[in-house]
């Protein structure tokens, strides 16, 4: 599950087994190795579904955890609760919220994003303004102590934003990204540069032009510095 081919194969069995599930009356839902399932049953009702899941899956010679009759479960980053119908944040006890320094070697635009990115998720991942003023603030404390000042706030509107942005009309187009390294040091506009070789060599009246006219420009971040030193080291120690 630590490389990318792994996390594929775990989606792939994790929807195989989902079509084995088929005809437990609960509703299943799955995220790599990690499975929630809502139902209306009997807490005994509920306990027999436990052992026909538990039977699928050591028939694939698989094995798997199940907590049953729960109204609270802390599920991937959202705690939710049956009981009063509402969902929150979670973090585990001992996680401390941290993110990149504003004065970072990261591109402009994701520094720049980095508060408006974390205010949606906390939105996103709470139902109410009472757990959000209850939330925030740890959040808030982690962006201060990364150079940021950002005060958050409740976005009422969200169920209607959301509903809005599943009703617009998505059109896909097909688009090309250049994804140079990006770094300080670097005082070239790489991007312009780019730009300048695509319309001096595919110009109008080449038939790639319509192509290449489709292309975007996205900086990706360098490697850590410690693991670049690293590596660095090694290979001149093998010469």
């Amino acid at each position: 599950m630590g490389s990318y081919y792994g996390a594929e194969t775990c989606e792939f069995v994790g929807l195989f087994l989902l079509s084995q599930l088929k005809e437990i009356d609960a509703n299943v839902g799955l995220y790599r190795d990690d499975g929630l399932a809502a139902c209306r049953l009997t807490p005994r009702q509920a306990e027999n579904t436990k052992k026909r899941i538990c039977e699928v899956f050591q028939n694939y010679g698989l094995t798997i955890t199940i907590e049953a009759n729960k109204k609270i479960v802390n599920f991937l980053n959202v705690t939710l609760d049956l009981r009063n119908d509402s969902y929150k944040p979670y973090k585990k006890p001992n996680d401390n919220v941290s993110y990149i320094h504003k004065c970072s070697n990261h591109p402009p635009v994701v520094i720049k994003n980095l508060p408006k990115s974390v205010m949606k998720r906390i939105n996103t991942n709470l139902k109410n303004e009472e757990i959000f003023n209850h939330a925030a603030p740890i959040y808030t404390e982690a962006l201060k102590r990364s150079g940021f000042n950002q005060n958050f706030k409740f976005n009422k509107d969200k169920e209607e934003n959301n509903k809005n942005k599943e009703d617009r009309k998505k059109r896909s187009r097909k688009i090309t990204w250049f994804n140079p390294p990006f770094s300080d040091s670097v005082s070239s506009n790489v991007a312009k540069i780019f730009f300048s070789m695509i319309d001096r060599h595919f110009p109008k009246t080449n038939k790639l032009h319509k192509t290449f006219n489709r292309v975007k420009v996205s900086y990706i971040c360098m490697p850590n510095v410690n693991q670049t030193s690293t590596y660095i080291t090694t290979g001149c120690n093998l010469r």
